[in-house]
């Protein structure tokens, strides 16, 4: 069994409303693995790091890292947290900043070690600069040799270069990726780079929308250490174009959608409308193609995605016209897929060109749909 073990989580924001971040996620991490979590902005990539890291409270699932639960491993100090931004302290050099984490947990200054982690981060001859007067780039492998002082088992690494430019954070990503094989750590990365989570794994898991859940994973096996040359093979441009297509199919799916009613304008066309609770869509305003989920069953939709100030709601508004869905039993929940785009929003004078335009949208929308297959099978 993995040592570091994330079982069935499940997370929810409850301010300003209830707003589901993850569904059922579940992974983990062989001893010495490197695995990066992709997925689209807002599916919980950070929030899955936060509840390891015991920065934010386990609502539903488990987290165990070495058999303790992650209050008792930060407290056994088995992990450590590197965070999008260095957070040094301005006024310290680099080598205090090196050995804060001894002072704060009352432990001798090791010397020696401070001066192996310099040289390991290749710090070495910076160590009395301020951070100020270093990079950004330098600055975050600062933070990744103090996280390394206490000798974590795991290092959880939440986008420690997205601030730098490209070519900064190749180098960067370089760097790590030598660190991490030198010292044969185990490293949970969040990323929203592609070629970054490629270069640095062993695995890439592909989160979905939110709600978030592991909709897939693509396995890196390239040996190390992998040099920078390695980005410009085929075996290299191969493995990210499998992450990009799996990322594309999850950006595109979304599962656990409460539906609000089932009252809507779609019944103008003798259509069942479901009105979902969906708060973003990260889609173009207009009428998508779409495959909706109800009770285990497909059916072909066409998904009305419209601005708050549309209907003068709280929120964006999404409505799914479902197709040959003859409505035996009320939905709570609906999963849905969107294949295609079908039109923009625009404005309709009277009823009767609303009906047209509606029509000419289900007939485009099941040619869309066609015979293909949807991933929510």
């Amino acid at each position: 069994m993995s040592p570091f073990q994330v079982k069935h989580l499940q997370y929810q924001f409850h301010s300003p409303q209830p707003t589901p971040v993850l569904r059922d996620v579940s992974f983990g991490l062989d001893k010495g693995e490197f695995v990066s979590i992709v997925g689209p902005s807002g599916a919980g990539k950070s929030t899955i790091l936060k509840l390891m890291a015991d920065l934010l409270p386990l609502q539903g699932g488990t987290v165990t890292l070495q058999k303790h639960l992650p209050q008792e491993a930060r407290i056994r100090r088995e992990f450590a947290y590197v965070f999008q931004t260095p957070a040094l302290l301005p006024w310290r050099s680099i080598r205090r900043n090196l050995e804060l984490p001894l002072q704060i947990s009352n432990q001798a200054i090791a010397p020696a070690k401070i001066e192996q982690l310099l040289q390991l981060t290749g710090l070495s001859g910076f160590q009395e600069h301020k951070p100020s007067e270093l990079s950004g780039g330098m600055q975050q492998l600062a933070a990744i040799a103090r996280a390394l002082v206490l000798e974590p088992e795991l290092l959880l690494l939440d986008e420690p270069f997205s601030a730098l430019d490209a070519v900064t954070r190749e180098k960067m990503n370089t760097e790590l990726e030598r660190i991490v094989s030198s010292t044969h750590k185990t490293a949970l990365l969040v990323t929203h780079s592609i070629e970054e989570a490629v270069y640095l794994s062993d695995r890439v898991l592909v989160l979905s929308a939110r709600p978030g859940q592991i909709g897939g994973e693509v396995v890196i096996d390239e040996a190390r250490p992998r040099s920078a040359s390695w980005r410009k093979t085929k075996a290299f441009f191969d493995k990210a174009v499998a992450v990009r297509e799996l990322l594309e199919r999850e950006s595109a799916t979304w599962r656990d959608i409460a539906v609000v009613s089932g009252e809507g304008r779609g019944r103008t066309m003798g259509f069942p409308t479901l009105n979902l609770n969906v708060e973003k869509l990260p889609l173009p305003y207009g009428v998508h193609a779409a495959w909706v989920k109800i009770d285990g069953q497909l059916y072909p939709s066409a998904l009305h995605y419209g601005p708050k100030s549309t209907f003068g709601g709280h929120q964006d508004t999404v409505e799914a016209f479902v197709m040959d869905y003859e409505e035996k039993a009320k939905t709570k929940m609906v999963d849905f897929e969107v294949v295609g785009f079908v039109r923009s929003t625009v404005k309709f004078v009277s009823k009767e060109a609303l009906v047209a335009q509606m029509e000419k949208d289900v007939a485009r929308t099941r040619e869309m749909l066609g015979e293909g297959m949807s991933r929510l099978g």
